[in-house]
């Protein structure tokens, strides 16, 4: 039942005169609205501070939760696995992959097979290339190459390190470089990943002939079987001279030979 109904009940019952019964009606009228008003005023503060917090707590869940969320889906490194299967994954800031993309029918291949979405790239590049499916392609001679692109030098250097660290890269003699972040998007408008765009970059210096598709069908071993033909080639014609050519793989700077 409410106040009011209860206060309309108790004066049914009273027998007085009806001045009194009006008088003690907006007395009581008057002393509730005094009431609610000196309440009001002592919690006037608090709906205030009660909003200011809400809106905090709103804007940290954006930040921390979905904002977060579409920060950690932003790719801010690549790492390119090229054997013959070209592999390229796509890191977060965390260094943990938010997509792999294979570059040919080997890549795609071998990514139906291992799934590695979400998982540090060091432990992406064990799965990868530690899982049956990649075993055929590592012979002795595969050239297996692992290129990274990164939106700082600091962190490319880093991950550099991380692939080093790795048996995949230990046991099968890979190679490790790094290329420009801006190098991703024309390798992939060319079709290639990331390092065999950078391997085709090299080979071009030598050959002008050599088309993205040419090097889409060769592996990473017969690429680098030709850069080094030209390397020497090309070391010959100036050793008359005292002229220096380039040495070993793709010429790329941060090499790091396992």
């Amino acid at each position: 039942m409410r106040s009011s109904d209860r206060i309309h009940d108790a004066f049914g019952s009273v027998k007085a005169g009806d001045e009194l019964k009006s008088l003690t009606k907006e007395y009581l009228k008057t002393a509730r609205q005094c009431e609610i008003r000196q309440r009001r005023r002592a919690d006037a503060g608090k709906p205030v501070f009660r909003q200011v917090f809400a809106g905090i707590c709103v804007i940290l869940v954006l930040a921390l939760g979905g904002g977060g969320y579409f920060l950690m889906g932003i790719p801010v490194s690549y790492v390119s696995i090229d054997v013959n299967p070209s592999i390229e994954l796509a890191l977060n800031r965390l260094d943990r992959v938010i997509t792999a993309e294979g570059y040919n029918a080997d890549g795609t291949m071998i990514l139906d097979a291992v799934s590695v979405g979400g998982m540090h790239y060091t432990e992406a590049i064990e799965q990868l290339v530690e899982s049956q499916a990649m075993q055929p392609y590592l012979s002795e001679n595969a050239g297996l190459t692992f290129t990274v692109a990164s939106e700082s030098g600091q962190r490319e250097n880093a991950l550099l390190t991380g692939i080093k660290s790795t048996s995949g890269c230990r046991e099968h003699g890979g190679l490790g470089y790094g290329a420009d972040i801006s190098a991703v998007q024309e390798a992939h408008e060319s079709g290639l990943s990331l390092g065999k765009y950078a391997a085709y970059q090299v080979l071009l210096q030598y050959d002008s002939f050599i088309t993205p598709e040419d090097c889409h069908n060769m592996t990473m071993s017969e690429i680098h079987g030709l850069i080094e033909e030209h390397e020497n080639e090309h070391e010959e014609e100036h050793n008359g001279s005292g002229g220096h050519g380039r040495s070993g793989g793709h010429g790329h700077s941060h090499e790091q030979k396992q």
